[in-house]
C-alpha cells in the first residue's frame, strides 16, 4: 500500500462491491438483458441500501477490475 492509495482510498473499492460481489448478486436478480439490469437495480437500490453499492453502469466501473461482458454479469 503505498502513502497515496493510505491517503486517497480507491474510489471504486470505497463506494461499490467489489465486481464478483456484484456479479453474485445481480446473477440471483435474473435480468435477461441490459435494460432490465436498470430498472431493477434502480427499484432495489431505492428500497433496500446495500444494492446501492453495486453500480448503475457496472460496464464502466469494473472495467480495469475483472469485467468480461454483460452476458457473464447477467448469468
Amino acid at each position: 500500500l503505498s502513502f497515496k492509495e493510505f491517503l486517497v482510498p480507491n474510489p471504486v473499492e470505497s463506494k461499490y462491491m467489489s465486481y464478483d460481489a456484484a456479479k453474485a448478486v445481480v446473477q440471483k436478480w435474473k435480468c435477461k438483458d441490459y435494460l432490465e439490469y436498470r430498472k431493477v437495480r434502480k427499484n432495489k437500490a431505492q428500497s433496500e441500501p446495500q444494492y446501492a453499492q453495486i453500480p448503475g453502469s457496472p460496464d464502466r466501473v469494473y472495467r480495469e477490475l475483472g469485467w468480461e461482458g454483460w452476458a457473464s454479469f447477467l448469468g
